[in-house]
C-alpha cells in the first residue's frame, strides 16, 4: 500500500479556487483511477497557510498510472497556479 501526503501552501486569496479544483481532482481520482483507495483533503490552516492531501493507493503501479493520466490535465494547472509551494511525500507501507 502507498500513502501520499501532499502539503500545499496557499495564499488566503487562492484558497477557494484551489479547494474547488482539489475537490474535483479527488473525486475524479476516486472514480477514474483503479487502486485509489482514499483521497482526503484537509481544511485550510491559516496559521501554516496550507491544505494537505492524504491519498491512499493500492500499489505504486496504480499511483504511477494516476500520475500519467493527470500530467496534462487543465485542472492541475489550476492547482499549480493557486499554490506557491508544494511538498509531496510518498510512503510505502509494509
Amino acid at each position: 500500500m502507498i500513502y501520499v501526503i501532499c502539503r500545499n501552501k496557499l495564499k488566503k486569496d487562492d484558497v477557494n479556487v484551489f479547494l474547488t479544483a482539489a475537490k474535483e481532482h479527488a473525486k475524479m481520482s476516486m472514480i477514474l483511477d483503479d487502486g485509489c483507495l482514499a483521497f482526503d483533503i484537509s481544511e485550510y490552516n491559516e496559521e501554516t497557510e496550507e491544505i494537505v492531501f492524504f491519498e491512499r493507493w493500492a500499489d505504486k503501479e496504480c499511483l504511477d498510472k494516476h500520475a500519467q493520466r493527470c500530467k496534462d490535465l487543465p485542472l492541475l494547472d489550476v492547482l499549480n497556479m493557486s499554490r506557491y509551494d508544494k511538498d509531496l511525500k510518498i510512503y510505502t507501507i509494509i
